[in-house]
């Protein structure tokens, strides 16, 4: 996603300044978003789409990997995070 940016931004004229101030974002979040250090939310996605003239399906085309959650084998998603041990559901039978 973050070369997508990187690439709409450009073809736009806009630098990373231009982009932040009329998102209202700082600049470094453009940087870290475009370099994927960081996990925005759809709200600032949705606000730099505008900014940019298009949509977040355009932001997001050719992605097409999912991620499975961490109790299922998938990375943690920050250094800190909590792991949920979850136990194999059973099937109740009865009371």
């Amino acid at each position: 996603m973050g070369q997508n940016l990187r690439r709409i931004r450009k073809a736009s004229g806009k630098t990373q300044v231009m982009l932040a101030f009329e998102a209202e974002v700082e600049r470094s979040r453009i940087s870290k978003l475009e370099c994927g250090y960081i996990n925005p939310s759809l709200l600032t996605l949705g606000s730099i789409c505008y900014c940019l003239g298009t949509t977040l399906s355009v932001l997001f085309e050719g992605i097409t990997e999912t991620v499975p959650p961490s109790s299922k084998g998938g990375p943690l998603r920050r250094s800190n995070q909590a792991v949920l041990e979850k136990a194999p559901s059973k099937a109740r039978s009865g009371p």
